[in-house]
């Protein structure tokens, strides 16, 4: 059997490309992601919506949530959001 050498990662406190934020509901989650988003896209004028991904386990139970936070709102910021992988008769309602 071959051996990988083990490999060690620095972080450096004012990287922020991963973040993980505790929250009480699905739809806290989603409003917390929203808002770091507009966050980083202000800090970063450079990233685009289409250079992010965000996975979750569950589409199917995070969909409607997704569709009510990034939905336009008066006021508030537009993100462009497309989700992917949900089931058939998800997508036709």
């Amino acid at each position: 059997m071959k051996t990988v050498p083990k490999t060690i990662w620095i972080i450096k406190p004012q990287d922020r490309s991963v973040q993980i934020h505790v929250c009480h509901s699905p739809m806290r989650e989603i409003e917390v992601l929203h808002d770091q988003l507009l966050n980083l896209f202000n800090q970063h004028p450079t990233l685009l919506p289409s250079e992010v991904v965000v996975l979750t386990p569950d589409i199917e139970t995070y969909a409607p949530t997704i569709d009510a936070v990034f939905a336009p709102h008066a006021g508030t910021p537009t993100i462009p959001y497309s989700i992917a992988d949900r089931s058939e008769t998800q997508t036709l309602h």
